[in-house]
């Protein structure tokens, strides 16, 4: 049976790796409410009410980095957060708010912070039907260019031209309509790609902002400005040249 080390369950804070982690958890719940009667012959029954997600941390206080303030700014704000946790194969995710931050400085021993994200709406873990996984990529113009699935296994751009490579399925757009992305990126050299939706039509106009992703995990909203069939572009621009690859990349709704 393969195992997972806790020290690959990480927990993000609108892409941001929050610093200095110690402890993670990810509770789901659902309220049982009482349904016995006189008729349940002694026996308790229950029906199926509310249910909702949360996610625990621990982490030391850190100077730099996501820490206790910009997690306190969230509440002060009143910010909604999209949190993700990553593990060695699916994320967790959901969208909500920040519940509660303590900072506890005892005598003696490194400061630390805990604090709870509370859903709002439904939690997902991305091995289910909650996310579309796209079915795989196919190479425009990098000078290497390998994939698996949904994950980019090597992008290789020296540079000298645009280079892309596109989603083999399209989505659907119309104005308006957001389109979220999950991808974890490793960069191995130079500089990382960008990410939007094109139509399909043969001048393939860009129908979406444009998001510059980064090393690390990349949590993308890509709007779309009009109705069309479309597919997801990735590439390095003229003069960025790169080395990197992806994790699977997930497209879903929230």
């Amino acid at each position: 049976m393969s195992k997972i080390n806790g020290t690959e369950f990480l927990l993000y804070s609108n892409g941001t790796l929050i610093a200095a982690q110690r402890d993670c958890t990810i509770g789901f719940n659902q309220n049982l409410y009482d349904t016995a009667s006189k008729d349940s012959s002694g026996w308790a029954e229950h029906g199926n009410g509310l249910r909702d997600a949360s996610i625990e941390f621990e982490a030391l206080y850190s100077t730099t980095g996501l820490s206790a303030d910009e997690v306190v700014a969230y509440i002060t704000g009143r910010t909604d957060i999209m949190a993700v946790v990553t593990t060695d194969g699916d994320p967790f995710v959901m969208a909500g708010s920040v519940s509660n931050v303590s900072v506890n400085g005892p005598a003696e021993e490194a400061v630390s912070f805990s604090g709870t994200f509370t859903a709002d709406g439904e939690a997902y873990h991305l091995t289910g039907d909650y996310a579309e996984i796209i079915e795989g990529w196919s190479n425009d113009s990098f000078d290497t260019f390998t994939s698996s699935g949904s994950a980019i296994t090597s992008a290789i751009s020296d540079g000298t031209s645009p280079q892309q490579a596109l989603a083999t399925d399209p989505v659907s757009t119309s104005p308006g309509s957001e389109h979220k992305v999950i991808l974890f990126l490793t960069l191995n050299s130079g500089n990382a790609p960008r990410l939007y939706l094109t139509n399909t039509t043969l001048d393939q106009d860009v129908i979406t902002n444009i998001h510059d992703c980064t090393e690390g995990l990349n949590v993308v909203t890509l709007t779309a400005t009009e109705a069309d069939s479309a597919l997801f572009w990735i590439e390095n621009e003229n003069g960025d040249a790169g080395n990197w690859s992806t994790s699977n990349v997930y497209v879903f709704d929230i």
